[in-house]
């Protein structure tokens, strides 16, 4: 199973792709970040975005936690939800770009619910649209094409 990290950029996206065995090398690497309960605080405080219906099991203990296809958002960064908890329970090491940036942000969340729901957060369509204006209508096909003029770079952990 796959889980997503998605940077923002003004010309594209940075779009890390968190194998099972990238968790599982988590575990045993056991570096714990200096900040781990600033991560924790700014993680599960940051608005869902997009919500799937069902629960999925932790790939370690079995328990059932939010689907990795439930996103999160801080309104530059996008992430499995369910990263949550492999972060919290399974010493998930974050992209050093997205550690970067709660840094420089002081831990502190810039987007709230409140700020979602009133569109100051990328929507899905938006991540893969990027603004521009040859957007067809058919998110797949438009997909294709940003990952044939490298608008996504995908960086596999």
């Amino acid at each position: 199973m796959k889980r997503f990290i998605v940077e923002c950029l003004e010309d594209g996206a940075n779009v890390f792709v968190i194998s099972d065995q990238y968790l599982q090398n988590c575990v045993f690497e056991a570096k714990l970040v200096a900040a781990h309960r600033s991560i924790m605080k700014y993680i599960k405080r940051a608005p869902h975005y997009s919500i799937v219906m069902d629960t999925t099991p932790c790939i370690f203990s079995g328990e059932r936690i939010s689907h990795n296809h439930t996103f999160q958002t801080d309104g530059k960064w996008i992430w499995s939800a369910d990263l949550v908890h492999y972060t919290e329970k399974h010493n998930f090491q974050w992209p050093q770009a997205f550690l970067d940036h709660l840094q420089q942000a002081g831990y502190k969340r810039g987007l709230t619910f409140k700020d979602l729901m009133n569109r100051k957060a990328p929507s899905r369509i938006d991540v893969f649209h990027m603004g521009r204006n040859d957007y067809d209508g058919n998110p797949f096909e438009f997909r294709k094409s940003l990952r044939e003029k490298n608008w996504f770079n995908y960086i596999e952990l």
